[in-house]
């Protein structure tokens, strides 16, 4: 058994790269910030060895979803209890903006976050993950990798570096093998065939928040969730399901555009491909329907 968390400051493909190393989705992906605000647990299995990851909302101090303090209270807490602790920084971004959040955020992981949060922090082990690297020109990666490394490095202590990309599969499999060698004997949490303990409404309302924010990245603010109403048997099927969302919006103008000439964005761009997306997940018919509300005019 090994028990591991993410840790990351600003979009840096976490979800991907955790969807990744599990074979399969729990976690939303966009390029909007804070796509994650829910704690998700995925989990894979490679012979005697069981790994847990925890996936959850970035530990950083600003929010926009939910509570803010209490989420990022969540979030330490669960890292302190890690086996080890998933440093991801995207390097094409670190390396060219000189992002401040990454180097808060690698000092909090050594000195520990505010006493507000969580007091008698002691960082658990580290790597860090260097993602994105394809982002970066051949003529300049492995010097710029380099600088990143020694100044995150300097900063916080990490047992080693893994350079990669996670959207290509490159890096993934020697952090996998690393996790998988560093299980130790314990009593496994999830049967070896199950990767997540997300259930078929939450799969749902995270692949609904991704392709709402993927399509409407510029034009939806964060103001916007997504609520299961209900799970239910599928008629006529045996094992299909019937799951009925509710995207609740701040005013009748956000709902038009969510909902989009016709329907054509939360049916066709929404609704559509989540409903594909989930029947291939679960291997079971799935029939989703989608509804948005406006909760009132500001």
């Amino acid at each position: 058994m090994f028990k591991g968390h993410t840790a990351t400051p600003v979009p840096c493909g976490k979800s991907t790269l955790v969807n990744r190393l599990l074979g399969t989705k729990i976690s939303g992906v966009s390029s909007k910030r804070n796509t994650t605000i829910t704690p998700q647990l995925g989990c894979f299995t490679s012979g005697a060895a069981q790994v847990l990851l925890y996936d959850t909302p970035g530990l950083v101090e600003h929010s926009v979803q939910g509570s803010p303090l209490e989420r990022l209270r969540s979030a330490w807490a669960t890292a302190a209890m890690a086996d080890q602790l998933l440093f991801i920084v995207d390097a094409e971004r670190q390396f060219r903006l000189r992002e401040p959040a990454a180097l808060k955020l690698a000092q909090q992981l050594a000195a520990g976050p505010p006493n507000s949060l969580l007091q008698g922090w002691q960082q658990p082990p580290a790597v860090l993950f260097l993602n994105k690297q394809d982002k970066l020109e051949p003529h300049i990666r492995e010097v710029a990798l380099q600088q990143l490394q020694q100044q995150l490095g300097g900063i916080a202590q990490f047992e080693t570096v893994f350079k990669g990309a996670a959207m290509l599969g490159l890096g993934v499999d020697a952090l996998k093998q690393y996790y998988i060698s560093k299980a130790r004997p314990g009593l496994w949490l999830l049967p070896p065939d199950q990767a997540h303990t997300a259930s078929p409404a939450d799969l749902a309302v995270e692949l609904v928040r991704e392709k709402l924010y993927r399509r409407l990245n510029q034009e939806l603010p964060y103001a916007l969730t997504v609520q299961a109403d209900s799970v239910k048997p599928l008629l006529g099927s045996q094992h299909g399901l019937a799951i009925r969302l509710t995207v609740f919006v701040k005013n009748q103008l956000m709902r038009s555009i969510v909902v989009g000439k016709g329907g054509s964005i939360i049916q066709g761009y929404v609704a559509g491909p989540t409903e594909a997306e989930l029947t291939r997940i679960l291997k079971a018919p799935v029939k989703l329907t989608v509804a948005v509300k406006a909760v009132g005019d500001s």
